[in-house]
């Protein structure tokens, strides 16, 4: 049986790659993408694709260029074709982030189309989504950047899926732990001069501390809800002035997609609880595949059900 992180990245991983694809792994070699490294090895296993490494050395740290040469052996020595790309940039600090993160895609694109590649995978993971949901508050983004980090978009001609944006990076430490492996740790990583660290390392520790609740957890739940509502789908439920009247009856339900479900439960039941709203539309999907369930309905105060399975 598989824990549950592999279920976690095994379901994102397999809903967004094709069989037989031709995947790249942008790896650093620290701790989230060595984690996926490894999911990636374990579900070859059980699902055909192949599997393209390519480190991309900043030139920030004097031991940046081992860490390739580390990487280099060990991906031959798995069999994995592993590649090396150098920025030459001259360091300089204002916009850093921005502006190497643009170098580095680029420098990925290189090895994307050189190796045929239909799709790169970035280790972004869930810590990653908060910190970036916060950012964007600070910053007065508007409601649909607050969906944060996409699960899957195109970046410089490039598809990109990113699996573990529902993987705690605490989870990809105890994954590797067990796994008994080692990764990287990248200083840079450390200094609150830049936003990132700091948000990471100050902001968020201190309100968790003062709020006593998860923060994380409900940055992601900021995330997920403000994708809802502005999707093209949302709009489109919105439209449908029969799904607003006192009660929808479940032949009119039945006719949505989960998607549209989802959204439908958002509007009708603001309300509810993360946990219930969850459970309304699980209990609809089922009666959906044939579960015995006399009637479903949604009223006024939420989900209606006659029996229960």
């Amino acid at each position: 049986m598989k824990d549950p992180l592999f279920q976690k990245f095994y379901s994102s991983f397999t809903a967004h790659v094709e069989e037989k694809s031709r995947v790249l792994l942008a790896l650093s070699g620290g701790l989230d993408s060595s984690a996926l490294l490894h999911l990636l090895l374990e579900a070859q296993k059980l699902y055909p694709f192949t599997l393209v490494c390519v480190y991309v050395d900043h030139g920030w740290r004097e031991e940046s260029k081992r860490e390739g040469e580390i990487l280099k052996k060990n991906l031959e020595s798995l069999g994995v074709p592993f590649f090396v790309k150098t920025i030459s940039e001259p360091f300089v600090k204002k916009n850093v982030e921005n502006r190497f993160r643009e170098l580095r895609y680029a420098r990925l694109h290189e090895v994307y189309v050189q190796e045929q590649c239909n799709t790169l995978l970035t280790a972004h993971q869930a810590d990653d989504q908060a910190e970036t949901v916060l950012k964007r508050v600070f910053e007065g983004a508007s409601l649909h950047n607050f969906a944060g980090i996409q699960e899957v978009n195109h970046l410089f001609g490039m598809r990109v899926v990113r699996p573990l944006l529902l993987c705690y990076r605490d989870e990809l430490k105890r994954y590797l732990e067990r796994k008994k492996s080692s990764f990287f740790h990248d200083t840079t990583n450390d200094d609150c001069t830049y936003t990132r660290a700091r948000i990471r390392h100050e902001i968020l520790p201190y309100l968790e501390k003062t709020f006593g609740k998860n923060i994380k957890e409900n940055l992601l739940h900021v995330a997920a809800e403000s994708r809802v509502y502005t999707t093209p789908v949302f709009d489109r439920i919105q439209r449908r002035k029969e799904l607003f009247q006192r009660e929808i009856p479940w032949r009119m339900l039945e006719t949505l997609s989960a998607e549209e479900l989802h959204a439908l439960i958002q509007i009708r039941c603001p309300h509810f609880s993360k946990r219930d709203k969850k459970l309304v539309r699980h209990l609809i999907l089922e009666k959906k595949k044939g579960k015995k369930l006399r009637e479903v309905s949604l009223g006024k105060e939420g989900v209606k059900i006659e029996d229960k399975f």
